[in-house]
């Protein structure tokens, strides 16, 4: 009996040792993301990640870069998948959605504005990072004059510099923004969009993505997903598919 335990003992050890390693990329976005030394190493997402791909016998190493970067290596293939991005048509991705991206215009805390409304923002000046997938909503809007920087946080900078007036941040990166440069910031309400982020993957990597997809919808089933969500966020993920439905 010893041999056949041991040698069973030797595959499960070997298994765990050799685990395929799923390599993503993507940047700091708390709660979703946070990164230590060029590695995305807790959040949201990547909990959800290790989860569902623990669940296919894989592991995974998250790299933090900046965004554009990330793109690149994702489309020629140097590493599997982009983290928590919209829909592109540069990747392939399964329909059922990580994470939510909603999406508002921000101004100074001194500004008398306070409501956000399409008729609003014509002909004004609103700067947003470039590169993201905005949501068609935003992406289709052609009555104002869209400035564009390279990071969330120098649209902050400068619109305390007031050389921006509007930015278009989400509520998660604001923050921590105000936080990490010392400024209050006013969000016009209501929210413009709330977007749908999946775990996009390099064109090449189909069943690895439709593998994955269905180790997501298993985790929605057997309640791990609203779970995960609990630990960071006072929205579940239940309550987020509804706010995107409406």
């Amino acid at each position: 009996m010893k041999k056949p335990l041991l040698i069973l003992f030797i595959l499960l050890f070997s298994h765990r040792c050799f685990a395929t390693t799923v390599k993503l990329c993507g940047v700091d976005w708390p709660p979703f993301t946070n990164s230590k030394h060029g590695t995305l190493t807790h959040g949201l997402s990547i909990d959800v990640y290790t989860e569902a791909f623990r669940r296919l016998g894989m592991k995974i190493d998250a790299r933090s870069m900046p965004w554009q970067r990330c793109m690149k290596l994702v489309k020629n293939g140097a590493f599997d998948a982009l983290v928590d991005n919209t829909h592109s048509d540069d990747f392939i991705h399964g329909p059922t959605p990580t994470a939510f991206y909603p999406l508002a215009i921000y101004v100074r805390s001194d500004s008398k504005q306070s409501k956000f409304s399409w008729a609003a923002m014509e002909n004004k000046s609103v700067a947003m990072v470039k590169g993201y997938d905005y949501t068609e909503k935003i992406a289709s809007f052609k009555l104002w004059n869209k400035l564009f920087a390279q990071s969330e946080s120098i649209l902050v900078k400068l619109l305390k510099a007031k050389r921006f007036d509007y930015i278009l941040l989400d509520p998660f990166a604001a923050k921590n923004l105000e936080i990490t440069h010392d400024v209050k910031l006013k969000m016009l309400t209501p929210v413009i969009d709330t977007a749908e982020l999946y775990l996009v993957f390099n064109k090449k990597k189909s069943a690895l993505m439709n593998k994955f997809d269905a180790k997501i919808i298993e985790m929605l089933n057997d309640g791990t997903m609203d779970r995960l969500y609990s630990k960071y966020l006072p929205t579940s993920y239940s309550d987020f598919v509804k706010m995107t439905a409406n």
